[in-house]
Order: structure tokens, then sequence, then C-alpha cells
């Protein structure tokens, strides 16, 4: 590895990424999907140790598929559901809400940091609103839950043509 740098953050994430289970001497990678600076640290070390992809598409990938009616543990989602662009997107994060389940009619702060795309936008009553860009990278804007199903959040590289990243459920 020499000629090529980690920084200390990365080393660090790198570090408490994994947990060893002593019945069997193996280290396990702990899943966090929403973890994206961990997991660009993970795949930047890995890369520069010259492991292969191939290695690393079964250590950081997994999918999560639930029945239609599955509401999340308990009576209430816990996160917000992802679609496949967010899973390709590795420079883009949910700040706020976290929660996966949103009440009509109450007003909510939407951040998302983002590198891979050059806007986005949410849909909370029937028509997307683009989110506005701080000098931080920060896209953000407090709406108000309209009469809709589900609010989704999407991203755009080309201003033209929207991806759907994240969905949460609307209480009534």
């Amino acid at each position: 590895m020499s000629g090529k740098k980690i920084t200390q953050k990365e080393y660090d994430f790198f570090k408490e990424a994994f947990f060893k289970v002593e019945e069997n001497g193996s280290y396990y990678l702990y899943e966090d999907l929403f973890a994206t600076q961990r997991n660009n640290a993970i795949t930047k070390i890995f890369k520069l140790l010259e492991i292969s992809s191939g290695i690393l598409a079964p250590v950081l990938d997994f999918e999560l598929n639930a029945d239609s009616s599955y509401n999340g543990f308990g009576n209430e989602m816990k996160y917000p559901s992802c679609y496949a662009s967010y899973d390709s997107a590795t420079n883009t994060r949910l700040v706020s809400p976290l929660g996966g389940i949103l009440k009509k009619g109450d007003k909510v702060r939407f951040e998302i940091s983002s590198k891979d795309f050059s806007g986005i936008a949410v849909n909370v009553s029937g028509s997307l609103t683009p989110l506005k860009k701080d000098a931080k990278g920060i896209y953000s804007a407090e709406l108000e839950i309209g009469e809709v199903e589900n609010v989704v959040v999407y991203g755009t590289k080309n201003g033209k043509n929207y991806s759907g990243l994240w969905f949460y459920g609307v209480e009534k």
C-alpha cells in the first residue's frame, strides 16, 4: 500500500465496521444502508488493498424484500424504503426525516446530502417540489404533507429526468 493513503477518519470507520464471532473466528461487517461515509471508506480501503470487486459485492451489498403489507417492526416503518437508484448512489445520504411514516398535514423538514445528483425534489402533494441546495451541499426545505399515500424523494443528474430515492408512508 505504499504511496496510497487514507485519512484517520477512514481508518476509524474501517476498524469499527467489523465484529469478530469468537465461535468461528470470522469477522463480519455491521451492515448499515444509511452509513454512506463508512461504506465508502470500506470500499476505498478494500480497493487499496487490491481485494477484488467480486469479493466486495457480497460484503457491501444487500437487499431487503418485504411483503407489500409489511409496515415495519411493530406498527411503524422504522426507516423510509429505498429505490434501486439510491442503492447505486455512493455519495448521497438522507439527513432527515429518518422515520418511515409521515403524518398528513404536518410540516416536515427534508434534508439530503448529495454529490451524486444535481437536484433533489420531493412529492408531498401530488407534484414535485425542488429542494434548495446550501453552501455545504445539503438540499433542504420544510414542506407540508398533503393528500398522498406516499411521499417520494427524487434525484436528478441532468435536471430533466428524476429517479426515486426513498419513499415514506403517510398516516391519515
